[in-house]
């Protein structure tokens, strides 16, 4: 398995497009946390480094029902919380997921359902993340998952672009990673 082939079966497990691509990594990885959290972090699979594997992903602000509860729910999953300090944003509440340096939490969807709980009604909580292997330009991931309090989710990938073009312009686009 190379390096492409990881990182896109990576993505279809976090984006839920493919839930048995799950198959396709080898038994031997031990992931240092979840499969999300890769960030600065040093091991082998199946004989391939990925010591700069970068990752940085954020919230909107967004109101909750409970602060404390939210508090609670970033220490729990490694989140560094963000309070509103201007006065647009006075009471509401956000986090950084990872910051390419020192936090990593865990992936969005481990606790999804959870947030979706604390959020206020008419509070949509959006959590942006790209994530690159900073010595190689071919793979850069994107992605926002936008969750309302009832768990609706909404999903966009930066690759769907491929799929816009093709629909609004009839045109067949190759994605930038070699196939």
């Amino acid at each position: 398995m190379d390096w492409l082939q990881f990182t896109r079966i990576l993505r279809e497990v976090q984006t839920g497009k493919h839930n048995d691509a799950i198959a396709g990594i080898p038994e031997c990885l031990e992931f240092p946390h979840h499969p999300s959290s890769l960030t600065q972090e040093m091991w082998t699979v199946s004989g391939i480094t990925m010591s700069n594997f970068i990752e940085k992903s954020r919230s909107n602000y967004f109101r909750v029902t409970d602060v404390e509860e939210f508090r609670l729910l970033c220490k729990d999953n490694g989140l560094q919380p963000l309070t509103g300090e201007t006065p647009n944003k006075r009471g509401e509440v956000g986090f950084i997921l990872a910051d390419g340096k020192g936090v990593q939490g865990c992936s969005i969807h481990e606790f999804k359902r959870e947030l979706a709980t604390l959020l206020d009604h008419g509070e949509v909580c959006v959590v942006r993340s790209i994530s690159y292997d900073e010595d190689n330009v071919e793979e850069i991931q994107g992605r926002t998952i936008a969750i309302r309090k009832d768990g609706r989710e909404l999903l966009v990938d930066l690759d769907d672009i491929y799929h816009r073009i093709n629909a609004k312009w009839h045109l067949d686009t190759s994605p930038t990673e070699e196939e």
